[in-house]
């Protein structure tokens, strides 16, 4: 399901996972240069997001996997949660 070039920017920026330390590295969505959305956490994770459905991706690879996003209304994402059958993490938005 492709998503809207206009619609990618509203889901970059920096998410602090809830109950993380205070000085942990934020998980980051990015837009890389084939214009692709990647969320990346040096040394942990850089993974390409595949749209599934409409403000839902699944990292490439891992179709067990999603990360649903809650939109501002109108706006950005304010948050994210990782979901492998039930939540497991939820991250609000600082930046982007």
């Amino acid at each position: 399901m492709p998503l809207a070039e206009d619609r990618k920017p509203l889901f970059v920026g920096d998410y602090v996972i809830d109950g993380a330390a205070p000085d942990e590295t934020p998980l980051r969505v990015v837009i890389d240069k084939k214009s692709q959305l990647k969320i990346e956490k040096p040394d942990v994770i850089s993974q390409r997001l595949i749209h599934v459905a409409a403000d839902e991706f699944c990292p490439a690879g891992v179709p067990s996997v999603r990360l649903r996003f809650e939109m501002g209304e109108p706006g950005p994402a304010r948050s994210l949660t990782l979901i492998e059958g039930e939540p497991i993490l939820v991250a609000k938005r600082i930046g982007g």
